[in-house]
């Protein structure tokens, strides 16, 4: 049985991706050569090191169900994470999420699901 996932993502620097996730409340949880697992709440992203990424040819995207999505905006706001169209909306699917995007083109989708129209 399924019990839990971890994106994939990719780091041309994994010190840089530590700083940038740091100021989102990620912490390290494991660090190794190449591969980095940052955890926030019981949810962790694991990032594999890649110097030659080209980041506008980055294609790695992940979804992250919350609880309290307006506070965890705010403060991705604050840390310059939201990605330039990815301000939070309210969806015909029944979410109310937000978009952000880490210095590696990394795209994570952020969403609780929206009461009012559930889905």
């Amino acid at each position: 049985m399924l019990n839990e996932v971890s994106p994939i993502l990719q780091s041309r620097n994994l010190d840089h991706t530590i700083t940038f996730y740091d100021r989102l409340g990620f912490q390290m949880k494991s660090r190794y050569d190449d591969y980095l697992i940052l955890s926030r709440d019981g949810t962790s992203l694991h990032f594999t090191l890649n110097p030659a990424l080209d980041p506008d040819k980055n294609a790695c995207a992940c979804y992250l169900y919350v609880r309290g999505v307006e506070a965890l905006y705010e403060l991705w706001l604050q840390a310059g994470a939201i990605h330039p169209n990815g301000a939070l909306q309210k969806t015909e699917y029944g979410m109310h999420e937000f978009t952000a995007l880490d210095e590696d083109k990394n795209l994570l989708r952020v969403g609780e699901k929206n009461v009012a129209n559930p889905t």
